[in-house]
């Protein structure tokens, strides 16, 4: 591993999603805390990759026109994403020296500090153990073969040749393609798409899961460092007691790297955080803007996702539509499910 590759993965899985976040957060007024910039850029790249991506499986294109154009496409919104931040926080700076901050509590500071030796635990944790299993020979071998073959999911793991149909098990990744993001990520960088899948993307990921429970905990307790810090180490806790076992509760651990455990560990959190900010704006379309563009990222995650995402839309439309005697509030929570019928219409015609 030399530095090169260091900064090239900086680049790649944290500076370009935090700046497109940055300019995706500055359009939907969501607050440029950099949680929020981190997640909200994440799912915006896996929401575009879906609409992108889905088409081109569908039509059997190829993947270098792919990861080129979005390449190109999100490079060109981090910039001007990271142009417009750094031009508030320079416009701001007056504010920032001179504004006056409560000093945290010594309780709150301590609780801060263990929260960071977890997370810091874990990022040692899956730098050093590897937990491999059976689906490595369709995720993993499905990334290298299209980065090698220039083609989306034309090659069959088992064997390792061209296939003239896609093969049964990549029916299901034809409409949640999230092999495809690592696939992108190994080919910009220049890295064996093994190591991205198992070493390097496991770290963007579970920073990642930090992020979305902390972000959260943060909608609940905004001024309450403790309570915020607390939430997370309870989830962090729930993980490693649960390591014994490969479930939901610990798919940090055991397999963040695929699409599903992505859609447990961040997906869930997040698409709860992005649906709580609604009630603050019931009437407003922003935040429900940014709750499609979560909906649609969970498409990409994973075909449970379609479930938990239908699941979602209808129970904050019927929570919130009950709230402010609206249907058309019910109405709007549920638009996304469009995406989902209309994406498992495309994978019963797989099948």
């Amino acid at each position: 591993m030399k530095i090169w590759d260091v900064i090239l993965w900086a680049l790649v899985l944290v500076a370009m999603p935090m700046g497109v976040g940055a300019l995706v957060c500055r359009l939907l007024d969501v607050k440029k805390k950099p949680a929020a910039l981190y997640l909200v850029g994440t799912f915006t790249q896996w929401a575009l990759f879906q609409l992108v991506t889905v088409p081109m499986i569908w039509f059997q294109g190829s993947f270098r026109p792919l990861w080129i154009g979005m390449s190109l496409v999100l490079g060109g919104a981090a910039l001007a994403g990271w142009y417009l931040l750094l031009r508030d926080l320079w416009m701001k700076r007056e504010t920032i020296i001179h504004g006056e901050r409560k000093k945290p509590e010594a309780a709150a500071v301590i609780v801060l500090v263990l929260m960071i030796a977890g997370y810091l635990y874990f990022a040692y944790e899956l730098a050093v153990h590897q937990r491999p299993d059976k689906d490595d020979a369709r995720f993993v071998a499905a990334a290298l073969d299209i980065v090698q073959s220039n083609t989306l999911f034309r090659v069959d793991p088992s064997t390792g040749l061209p296939a003239a149909r896609m093969v049964q098990d990549f029916q299901r990744d034809a409409v949640a393609p999230f092999i495809v993001y690592t696939a992108y990520v190994a080919k910009v960088t220049n890295t064996n798409a093994a190591i991205i899948a198992h070493s390097v993307l496991q770290q963007s990921l579970m920073l990642g899961m930090l992020a979305a429970y902390w972000l959260l905990a943060d909608h609940f307790f905004p001024e309450n460092l403790f309570a915020k810090c607390g939430i997370v180490i309870l989830v962090f806790l729930m993980i490693i007691f649960g390591d014994h076992v490969a479930v939901l509760e610990n798919v940090a651990l055991w397999r963040i790297w695929q699409g599903k455990a992505v859609l447990a560990a961040i997906g869930v959190p997040f698409g709860f955080w992005a649906g709580a900010r609604i009630a603050d704006r019931p009437k407003a379309w922003k935040p429900y803007l940014l709750f499609y563009i979560v909906m649609l990222g969970f498409c990409f995650l994973s075909i449970t996702g379609y479930l938990l995402g239908m699941l979602m839309c209808a129970g904050f439309g019927a929570a919130y539509g009950i709230r402010n005697k609206s249907g058309w509030v019910t109405l709007k929570c549920c638009l996304p499910m469009v995406f989902f019928l209309g994406y498992y219409l495309v994978y019963t015609l797989y099948n």
